[in-house]
């Protein structure tokens, strides 16, 4: 194979991967409730609603992630070896009014938030371990 056409074909599998992503950005369709992630851990967690995955999220980082459908729902977020770290539901109330979650975990602290609540600052999280 010449290198022109192996060129080709990388690009060519290029244009199809990001095709599949932004189709994977694009699923999210309906109504959606903004939750707020502050990820106080060493680690990236990956975040699923009612069992689907909304996105994968780095360590330190605090973002607005759209959570699709309308309440009840189940949040879960994972470590990058699978292992569950958080489980929390919010209900249509709590979506509304406000609802908070912080998680003290191995390898840090997991905060989320739901409605008209604008996560506290926190003083000291605690020393970080490993995750599982």
């Amino acid at each position: 194979m010449t290198a022109a056409r192996r060129r080709r074909r990388v690009v060519a599998g290029l244009v199809v991967a990001s095709a599949l992503i932004a189709g994977a950005c694009t699923a999210i369709t309906g109504p959606t409730t903004p939750m707020s992630l502050e990820n106080l851990t060493d680690i990236p967690v990956a975040v699923h609603a009612d069992g689907i995955w909304i996105g994968t999220y780095e360590a330190g980082s605090r973002r607005s992630v759209p959570v699709p459908g309308e309440p009840p729902v189940g949040i879960e977020l994972f470590s990058p070896s699978g292992a569950q770290l958080v489980e929390w539901a919010f209900d249509a109330i709590q979506a509304d009014a406000g609802g908070v979650s912080t998680s003290e975990v191995p390898c840090g602290v997991i905060r989320l938030s739901v409605g008209r609540i604008e996560l506290p600052a926190i003083d000291q999280p605690p020393p970080m371990g490993p995750c599982p």
